[in-house]
């Protein structure tokens, strides 16, 4: 083997590291494109919305020293499974009276419904980095909710931001937030 056949062999060990990264790059990319279309599949295609004519009204918005009394009234198309609850203090913070959201004790509330009234009570079980804290709320803002059914059959939970309403207290409340 002369020094021509030595180079030649050495050409060719170059070139078969170059063919091994492509090989490795492809392989890299065409695995990251099973694992994208396979994960796509877990996102929900469709996300639950409210219809347009789905309103409540806050009558009545009360507090007793700590216990908050709303009466709510049903004035849309549609049924309301419950609400989220939060307050809006003079400086504008949003406190969340919630902890999720409301139920309705009768089942939903039907369009039409009479008022109903609903005490929130003295202490909002809501989790505080400072423990059991008290705060000044100069309103409340509710955010219905409603339950929607797929296509397919499923109930999912539609939140109908397009629906909030607020409500001004006469007098200022102080709740206390947190759990003691």
């Amino acid at each position: 083997m002369g020094e021509r056949g030595l180079k030649k062999r050495l050409n060719k060990k170059g070139l078969s590291i170059m063919i091994g990264y492509v090989l490795l790059i492809s392989a890299a990319v065409f695995m990251s494109f099973i694992v994208y279309t396979w994960m796509k599949s877990y996102v929900p295609k469709d996300k639950p919305e409210c219809p347009a004519d789905t309103s409540i009204i806050i009558t009545k918005a009360e507090c007793d020293g700590e216990i908050i009394t709303i009466d709510i009234n049903n004035n849309g198309l549609f049924s309301i499974k419950g609400y989220i609850l939060t307050g809006i203090t003079n400086n504008g913070e949003i406190v969340d009276l919630s902890d999720g959201f409301y139920g309705f004790a009768s089942g939903d509330l039907m369009p039409g419904d009479p008022v109903t009234s609903y005490n929130h009570g003295a202490e909002f079980p809501v989790e505080s980095k400072k423990g059991v804290i008290s705060t000044i709320i100069d309103k409340i803002e509710l955010v219905p909710i409603r339950e929607e059914t797929s296509e397919e059959g499923q109930i999912k939970t539609a939140i109908c931001g397009d629906a909030k309403v607020s409500k001004k207290f006469d007098a200022r409340c102080s709740v206390k937030i947190g759990a003691s």
